[in-house]
This record gives structure tokens, sequence and C-alpha cells, in this order.
């Protein structure tokens, strides 16, 4: 394949992710979420939560292209990656709100503990995602999606089904 015909085809895949990946309907959806008084957040929060998450880990399992300007990739992926973590830190602030009635004074600090660790990396990762290799915000990607998945594993519903990823 000629170069000219290959960047041609890059840019257009880029182009078409783009384009999929963050138009009007994610704007629309977003300011809705604003309009929700926060009491009722969590429930709303869910589909937001799980949208993020699959974003976390679709970047944490992105690989760079073989491309002339990897730089600036890297570039975007790390600003990418910084967005989602700190829309996923204000989500997770949130989370709180919907603490179960139904927990022990132990299962409720485990409950805000796990909670505050979420937002407090996922914060984390949004102030350093510019300065850390690929690599590393792989890790921190893992580590956080360790995070949900403990919390899932020890508070959600047993036999329902979440479609969270």
């Amino acid at each position: 394949m000629r170069a000219g015909t290959r960047a041609k085809s890059w840019v257009l895949v880029t182009l078409a992710v783009v384009l999929g990946c963050g138009g009007p309907a994610q704007w629309r959806y977003e300011k809705a979420l604003e309009q929700i008084a926060a009491p009722a957040a969590h429930g709303i929060h869910d589909e937001r939560l799980a949208v993020l998450m699959r974003d976390l880990d679709r970047l944490r399992d992105a690989r760079l292209p073989q491309a002339l300007d990897v730089r600036e990739e890297r570039d975007r992926q790390a600003r990418e990656v910084a967005d989602v973590a700190r829309a996923m830190s204000e989500s997770a602030a949130r989370i709180l709100a919907a603490l179960p009635a139904d927990l022990d004074a132990r299962e409720q600090a485990e409950f805000r503990s796990l909670a505050a660790s979420l937002e407090r990396s996922c914060a984390q990762l949004a102030e350093e995602a510019p300065s850390l290799s690929a690599s590393q915000r792989r890790e921190r990607l893992a580590e956080i999606g360790a995070t949900c998945d403990q919390c899932h594993g020890r508070f959600r519903i047993p036999g329902v089904e979440y479609d969270d990823r």
C-alpha cells in the first residue's frame, strides 16, 4: 500500500472514531445528567458509570499505532485518559449518595472506603496522565478497574446482571 493511501486511510479511520465516540448524543446525555438532583443521580449515573468504565477499559487496552508521529498520538491518548479519569472521579464522588441502607457499620465503612479510593485514584490519574508513559497509564487504569471490580463483587446484588463493561 502506498504511503499516501495509507495516510488517507489512517485519517479516515481516526475521523470515524472521533465522530462515533463524542458526538451530539453524548453531549445531550451529559447535559441531561447536569439537570438531575443529587439524590437521584446515582440511579441515572449507573449508566454514565458503565460508559466511563468501558472507556477506561478501552483506553487501558489501547495500543499505539505504527505511525510517523507517535508523540502526537501518545499525547492525544494521555489527554483522553485524563478526561475520562476526571469524569470518573466526579461520578465516583456521587456514589456515596447511593450507599445501600441495609449495610452494617463495617460494610458502610468498606463501601465509603472503596468509593473514596476510586475518586482519589481517578483524580490523581487525571492530574498525572500527561506525564505518565503508556504502560504506566495502563497499570493505573488496571488498578482503578480492580477497585471497581472489588466494590461490584462485594456490593452488587447477587443474581442481578449489570451491563457495566
